[in-house]
């Protein structure tokens, strides 16, 4: 029964090693300035291969995303739970989802400052 449990864990700690060392990919940028939330659709620019993490990049100094997704080729969206919330200026924010093919990432998107253009980058791996 050891063995068994070790040789588990031994693959399991290979496979996450293993996505750890896959280099983040910048697959969408996008500018909002919106005082209300704000529905967008921000297309996947590098949509060929499959990803299974996201990570949103903030470069302003406030911004609220609220209802994140992740839109599959099939149509399919997978929630994005972790990168909801406010964020400040260069926060990250990295979620997981079902290894897929991503054409989009959907959200809602509010400026904490009024006026203020909000930029979002957004990378997978």
């Amino acid at each position: 029964m050891k063995k068994i449990f070790l040789i588990l864990s031994t693959v399991l700690m290979t496979g996450l090693s293993a996505q750890a060392d896959v280099p983040w990919k910048e697959v969408a940028f996008a500018t909002v300035s919106a005082e209300q939330p704000t529905y967008r659709n921000i297309g996947v620019t590098n949509n060929r291969q499959d990803f299974s993490e996201v990570r949103v990049l903030v470069q302003s100094t406030g911004v609220r995303i609220q209802r994140a997704e992740v839109v599959t080729d099939e149509r399919m969206s997978l929630p994005v739970w972790h990168l909801e919330g406010d964020y400040s200026l260069n926060a990250e924010v990295t979620d997981t989802f079902e290894k897929s093919k991503i054409i989009a990432v959907r959200m809602y998107v509010t400026t904490l400052q009024p006026g203020e253009p909000v930029q979002i980058r957004i990378f997978m791996r």
